[in-house]
């Protein structure tokens, strides 16, 4: 995964990113949506409740596969079916540790990032600049 990665992954470059995009919007706005939305995305991944649920229906998928594989004549379709079942059987045996390495990210979010955002207020407090007329009527309240 790290191999994919295009970016510094930190604080500073985190700060950075939403900084560059406050432009058309305030920067607590900012801030919070891309906090929230990578919060939510490393909780729906780390989420150890959902272990169970995803290799039962991962095995059912095998399950229904090998059935398709005992009638299919086609040897071309043959070889994509198993192909599929030897991907799906890799999944669930690497959830697990997919699972706590997310559960590891959301963590290391959670004690890194998010302190020092709280630390310059930024979660809590509205931007000095004068926001949009669209965006006033969002923050009154």
């Amino acid at each position: 995964m790290g191999e994919l990665r295009i970016d510094d992954v930190d604080y500073k470059a985190l700060k950075e990113k939403c900084y560059a995009l406050s432009s058309d919007t305030s920067d607590g706005f900012i801030v919070k949506s891309v906090t929230s939305s990578i919060l939510e995305w490393l909780f729906h991944y780390a989420d150890k409740t959902s272990t169970e649920l995803f290799i039962k229906k991962n095995k059912d998928r095998i399950e229904f596969m090998q059935k398709k594989l005992e009638t299919e004549k086609d040897e071309k379709k043959m070889e994509n079916v198993s192909k599929f079942i030897g991907n799906v059987e890799v999944k669930i045996e690497d959830f697990p540790k997919q699972t706590e390495h997310f559960y590891s990210l959301y963590t290391d979010f959670c004690s890194e990032i998010l302190p020092k955002l709280m630390e310059e207020d930024i979660l809590w407090t509205q931007s000095k600049k004068k926001l949009p007329p669209h965006q006033v009527m969002l923050t009154e309240s």
